[in-house]
């Protein structure tokens, strides 16, 4: 009977595009339903609690009184752990993200701007909020001891059902966003894309970017459990792996084409040679080869890349951006990322605070590395991402973190993207654990 009621949830929340389509209370009623699935074969409260971050997350646009759907589940989890376990787990090595945390909270409140200053992607305080959401999914998926063979079986299905769902919510006409509001407060709202100037498939994730980036980083989320059940640190390529590729692929994205590409190639390589050293040697070697042509024949690479891009852009059924942002020289990414560069040298060492993109640039700037230099400087920079290597390079496999997390990062801005802090946090596991 579990399993009817399982796949029932599971149907539900694939169809949620066409309760959106039919109103906000069909909706809602569907969403609290299609929960469900959060709770299927297990009565671990761990991982209860993972499962229903990993399911709001998939609502990346859905928002309750202003707060993120997937924030709230990070409070009932923390508030739910705290009720049940009565305890915390603490490691050393969590210190080695502090004097990040530190360090953006301390010159947020030095600086002469006004920190509650709004500006078109919110205050620089609601970006400390956020920063401190990401530190809470950190610290509380540190705590998480869930089934790992059941995790990852889980995340299979549910990956499936978001793609069904993101195919079936772009073939969907007339979708818009929502917002339901009380004396000026937002209730309920729902950013969604759906454009009809080109195809975008974005799901719930308000984005289709943010979907990418999604895929790509439950990926690692699944190879991190994987570790997990492993006393080893090799990598285990599964075929299931392609369905969150697939999920990538279907945001029709750039990005998500170089990160499909380069996936495959490791994977061959994976299923070619056993060894990790060997094919990480491999792949470093194929991409510094690729760097050295590219200063050796860059025009001609660059005139080849347009021409790809041009070409994945139409077969994607986005002749809008080919006709505008096809050219690598001129992309409006690569222009910002010039205009951001002036405004990093004038504050190199501290950076302009925090969401400075609103106040100094007309858009943001599509660049992890590049939003840490404008907004924390080079101290910053180093004190955010030399943990995130730290502990990424140590516990899994370097040209595959690589790939998954710092080639989206290259073409996005994933700073306080909640799931990479959980993906952090699976990290922090001691492998006496695993």
């Amino acid at each position: 009977m579990s399993n009817v009621f399982f796949w029932l949830a599971m149907l539900i929340y694939s169809l949620l595009p066409v309760a959106y389509r039919a109103g906000e209370p069909i909706f809602l009623t569907a969403l609290i339903f299609s929960v469900g699935i959060v709770f299927f074969k297990t009565d671990n409260v761990d991982e209860v609690i993972s499962r229903l971050f990993f399911w709001s997350f998939s609502f990346f646009g859905v928002a309750f009184g202003g707060v993120k759907l997937f924030d709230i589940s990070l409070l009932v989890g923390v508030v739910s752990y705290l009720l049940v376990k009565k305890s915390i787990r603490l490691t050393q090595a969590l210190i080695i993200f502090f004097p990040f945390f530190a360090f953006i909270t301390i010159t947020s409140m030095l600086r002469n701007d006004n920190v509650f200053v709004q500006g078109t992607g919110g205050s620089p305080m609601l970006e400390l909020l956020r920063y401190g959401f990401a530190a809470i999914a950190l610290f509380l998926f540190f705590q998480m001891r869930p089934t790992y063979k059941s995790m990852i079986s889980w995340l299979d299905k549910i990956s499936i059902a978001i793609i069904i769902q993101a195919v079936i919510m772009f073939f969907i006409p007339g979708l818009s966003s929502i917002e339901t509001g009380f004396l000026q407060v937002d209730l309920f709202t729902i950013d969604s894309l759906n454009p009809n100037s080109e195809a975008r498939i974005s799901a719930f994730f308000s984005d289709p970017n943010k979907m990418m980036a999604f895929f790509s980083v439950l990926l690692l989320v699944r190879f991190a459990y994987t570790a997990l059940m492993s006393a080893t640190s090799d990598m285990n390529y599964d075929k299931r792996t392609f369905i969150y590729i697939i999920g990538v692929l279907l945001s029709l994205s750039r990005t998500g084409v170089i990160v499909a590409v380069l996936y495959t190639f490791l994977f061959i390589l994976n299923k070619i040679i056993s060894s990790r050293v060997v094919t990480n040697m491999i792949f470093w070697f194929a991409l510094i080869l690729g760097a050295f042509s590219f200063l050796i024949m860059k025009d001609t690479i660059i005139k080849n890349i347009n021409a790809l891009f041009t070409s994945v852009l139409t077969i994607f059924g986005r002749a809008r951006t080919a006709n505008i942002d096809s050219n690598v020289t001129t992309d409006t990414r690569v222009l910002i990322w010039k205009q951001a560069s002036q405004y990093i040298a004038q504050r190199p060492i501290i950076g302009n605070g925090l969401l400075s993109e609103s106040r100094l640039l007309p858009i943001p700037t599509h660049n992890t590395f590049v939003q840490q230099l404008l907004d924390n400087g080079t101290v910053g920079m180093l004190l955010y991402f030399l943990p995130i290597l730290y502990m990424a390079f140590k516990k899994l496999n370097v040209a595959l973190v690589t790939v998954l997390l710092f080639v989206p990062m290259a073409f996005l801005d994933l700073g306080n993207f909640r799931i990479v802090f959980v993906f952090l946090g699976l990290l922090f596991i001691p492998r006496r654990t695993r």
